[in-house]
């Protein structure tokens, strides 16, 4: 299998007046680069606790590609699953099909998220060639266009808080002067969001 992203989000968990909010560094206000550079690091931290997490947090759509069909269902890559988009296939005369959405079940709430032939269905035979069955669907826990402060988890919002505030304030691997490693909370919330599945 192998998954890309087709859609992109675009806003984040955390907001920028979240970060300064949350944090005690002190922001010179004739220096504006430092936005900059705490975007920067906003997005560093989303990247790494989703990946860490195995969950993503903002409306986003991605595609999964298969080489056929499996035996039993079909799992996706990426979590949470809102909705599936479609599932298309390259039957066996080489032409690409949409599978139809009675053809099949989608199980969202499950992670990873899983998908069958529905009641007497069975899967169509596919084209032998990499990639000859895609499912693109959405996943997050907010729309896009606004994010919804409800729907991201607590743990989540204050784990990219504190994890933001760390990169700004040790922006070296290594320094003389302060050796310190990501907070402990930052981990702890990652084990918690993947453990317990929010």
């Amino acid at each position: 299998m192998t998954t890309k992203r087709i859609l992109a989000p675009s806003v984040s968990p955390v907001t920028l007046d979240d970060i300064k909010l949350h944090s005690v560094i002190e922001f010179d206000d004739d220096a504006p680069d430092h936005d900059v550079l705490l975007g920067e690091y906003l997005k560093t931290a989303v990247e790494v606790i989703e990946r860490e997490s195995g969950l993503l947090f903002v409306e986003q759509t991605w595609e999964d590609s298969f080489d056929e069909f499996p035996v039993f269902d079909l799992e996706l890559s990426k979590a949470p699953v809102r909705d599936i988009e479609s599932i298309t296939y390259v039957d066996s005369s080489g032409v690409e099909q949409v599978l139809s959405k009675s053809d099949y079940m989608a199980n969202v709430d499950a992670r990873p998220c899983v998908i069958g032939c529905a009641y007497r269905k069975r899967w169509p035979s596919v084209r032998k060639q990499f990639g000859a069955v895609k499912v693109r669907y959405v996943c997050g826990f907010s729309a896009d266009d606004e994010v919804d402060f409800v729907s991201v988890p607590n743990m989540v919002k204050q784990a990219i808080r504190v994890m933001t505030c760390h990169l700004y304030e040790n922006r070296e691997l290594v320094s003389a002067q302060n050796l310190r490693e990501v907070p402990c909370s930052v981990q702890h919330f990652m084990a918690l969001i993947s453990v317990v599945g929010l």
